[in-house]
Parts: structure tokens; C-alpha cells; sequence
């Protein structure tokens, strides 16, 4: 579920949250690796590919593009089919294993830890969801950019 699902439009902090989420979106959007994936750090293009937060990036920019949250939308609906074009390429086998999710991690302010220590494991439980769910808002998102213009319900 997303904020602005369930949050009225009449909301004091309605605006102040799109504005938000669509700053966000920008910042990561930039960040997409070549393959269509994110990475472990998302400024270090040499850690591994994450398919977890690669997931979540897609799945906020196709509810997005979907809903008309977005501005530019096309920019988003491309990022989200190379992220689930990189998860299908790179992160998910013809047996359906999942590659390259984050096992979870403690905190630190060091790179290294992200980017050498912290691995990822095999079908990881809290990446599997993830990458359903940005597949199925990317497919919906496909299907509805396919017979007509997105909902349009906040353009700016």
C-alpha cells in the first residue's frame, strides 16, 4: 500500500508528501545501473545488484506512473520495464530463484561494510514479495499505458 492510496487529497500534508515521493523518485531514478538494476550502494555502481531495492524503485515508479503521480511518467515507466527486464535477465532463474537480495543487515557508516560484508542470499523471504509485487504493478502499468492514458489523478 501506498501513502497516497489511502491519504485524502484534501489532506493538509497530501502536497507536501507527493512533493516528497517525487523528489525521491527523481534522485533514484538517476541511479538505475546499466542492467536496469540498482545497486547494493546506490552510488557505487561496483557493488553487487540488489534485487530487492530494485524491486521497491520499480514498484513506486509504475503505481506512480499508473496513478499520475508522476510527472514525466514515460522516464518512470521505462526505468520500471528495465528494472523488471535487469530482474529477469540477472536475478531470477528459469527455476524462479531469486538472486541478489540483501540478507539484512545491522547498520554502519562504512562502505566497505555494504558494499564487501554484507552479502545477499538465494531466495531470500523478504525479497521474494517484493519482486511479485513490482511485477504485477509493472505489468499493470504495461497494460494501462497500452489502452490509454494513465489515470491522471494529481497532475501538476
Amino acid at each position: 500500500m501506498f501513502t497516497h492510496d489511502v491519504l485524502p487529497k484534501e489532506h493538509i500534508d497530501y502536497a507536501p508528501i507527493l512533493t516528497f515521493y517525487r523528489e525521491l523518485a527523481e534522485g533514484y531514478s538517476r541511479l538505475q545501473g546499466e542492467h536496469g538494476l540498482w545497486h547494493q550502494v546506490l552510488t557505487d555502481p561496483e557493488s553487487y545488484e540488489e534485487a530487492s531495492c530494485t524491486s521497491m524503485f520499480m514498484y513506486g515508479f509504475a503505481l506512480g506512473v499508473r496513478h499520475g503521480w508522476l510527472e514525466q511518467p514515460e522516464t518512470y515507466a521505462a526505468a520500471a520495464r528495465a528494472g523488471w527486464r535487469g530482474l529477469c535477465e540477472r536475478a531470477i532463474d528459469k527455476q524462479g530463484n531469486l538472486y541478489g537480495v540483501c540478507k539484512g543487515s545491522s547498520w554502519s557508516y562504512r562502505h566497505a561494510y555494504y558494499k564487501h560484508e554484507l552479502g545477499w542470499n538465494l531466495n531470500d523471504t523478504h525479497g521474494i514479495g517484493i519482486v511479485l509485487l513490482a511485477g504485477i504493478e509493472t505489468y499493470r502499468m504495461m497494460q494501462e499505458l497500452q489502452s490509454g492514458p494513465a489515470r491522471g489523478d494529481v497532475r501538476a
